[in-house]
């Protein structure tokens, strides 16, 4: 399996995409995945259909982000696509499926997603899945439901061993809206899972961008519902929580600013 990964700046959906497409190595329609994200600065329906068009062969997923992750570090305003190919040897197959209204009944959604991993051979019933298989998650953000989904996805796989890498969609800390994507069709209140099966090699990597502080904080209102704190030790909970991470100034003051614009009452999001 190959991997490339390559990126935009260019504030125009379009040629941002004809951008992308020009700096990948082989012909478009040699990739069989496209895995995109991109800045709630572009038009992700356009963005979600153009690729679409570009790449005929390949299973495209994408999601809106808070800010992207390539090579050279953090970016902001920036596509980056990563483009997934296996020639014709068939060691790596792709599969994906759009669950849409994930904050309603996402249990009548379990067929579908079943029928995804089938459809490359993966029985997701079987008790050694995990042998040569995978999935990637991109579940929309502002909605508390990743835990639900994932709940239902493991409750699917009879594997335990069966790994999930992913993540929620951002909007570049609006929170006001986020959407993912599969093969042109976007959804705002969706999930999108991608299982590959492999005889390659494959490992995931889990991170953490938190370190241990050695400090302890009580959380004195919470809400598990909607996964929002209140209060932390009885005050509002934007500066023991900046404290606890000894974060500096002037990251307090971006938080601060998208928190404040964004949420009523000193609630913070997990």
């Amino acid at each position: 399996m190959n991997q490339e990964v390559v990126k935009s700046h260019t504030s125009d959906s379009e040629r941002a995409v004809n951008e992308l497409c020009s700096r990948l190595k082989k012909n478009l329609s040699a990739y069989n995945a496209i895995l995109f994200f991109a800045s709630s600065s572009y038009d992700f329906k356009k963005i979600s259909e153009l690729l679409y068009e570009r790449f005929p062969n390949a299973q495209v997923v994408g999601t809106t982000t808070s800010g992207e992750i390539s090579r050279d570090g953090f970016e902001k305003n920036t596509i980056i696509l990563n483009a997934l190919s296996d020639g014709t040897s068939g060691r790596s197959q792709f599969k994906g499926v759009l669950i849409d209204n994930i904050d309603k009944f996402p249990m009548i959604h379990k067929k579908d997603i079943e029928n995804a991993a089938s459809s490359i051979g993966i029985q997701l019933s079987s008790s050694n899945c995990s042998r040569d298989a995978f999935a990637i998650s991109l579940i929309c953000g502002l909605l508390s439901a990743e835990e639900g989904m994932l709940s239902l996805l493991y409750s699917i796989i009879k594997d335990p061993r069966f790994l999930i890498a992913g993540g929620s969609a951002g909007d570049d800390l609006k929170f006001k809206s986020t959407a993912v994507s599969y093969n042109g069709k976007i959804s705002e209140k969706g999930a999108v899972f991608l299982f590959v099966k492999t005889s390659s090699v494959f490992k995931i990597y889990k991170e953490n961008i938190f370190q241990r502080s050695g400090k302890n904080v009580m959380l004195t209102g919470v809400n598990p519902e909607t996964h929002t704190v209140s209060t932390i030790d009885g005050q509002n909970p934007k500066r023991p929580a900046m404290k606890c991470q000894s974060f500096d100034e002037a990251f307090f003051n971006v938080f601060s600013a998208s928190f404040e614009t964004s949420t009523s009452g000193g609630k913070i999001g997990t």
